[in-house]
């Protein structure tokens, strides 16, 4: 069960003492990690395991920009859709069926490249 209680506030200091060079050391870990150097020591010394992050492969530009367009032609169909909140004339729909056959093109080519 999840508790709904706000979580207990942080009030505590803990000071360490360490040299420059030390704590630009630790500091840099922290930043390559993309934690803070108190998030790191309360995970150590709770004994809790670190996070991996599985890094985002690079995306081919093409690909990008043909999922963009696709996603501009969803936001059109939604404005239409949005606009006339219920599609009541026969031109609406076959306006909205014009901009799915659209979407589906663009699809269709997209998977044809990307499987090339």
């Amino acid at each position: 069960m999840v508790s709904l209680a706000e979580p207990e506030k942080r009030s505590r200091l803990v000071r360490v003492r360490c040299t420059p060079a030390e704590l630009e050391r630790w500091q840099a870990v922290a930043n390559s990690r993309d934690e803070t150097l108190s998030g790191i020591v309360r995970r150590l010394m709770d004994g809790t395991p670190e996070k991996v992050r599985v890094p985002i492969p690079p995306a081919d530009a093409r690909l990008v920009r043909q999922v963009a367009m696709v996603g501009n032609n969803l936001n059109q169909i939604a404005r239409v859709v949005n606009e006339a909140r219920v599609i009541e004339a026969h031109a609406d729909a076959r306006d909205i069926l014009g901009h799915l056959v659209i979407i589906e093109r663009t699809l269709s080519k997209l998977v044809q490249e990307a499987s090339a």
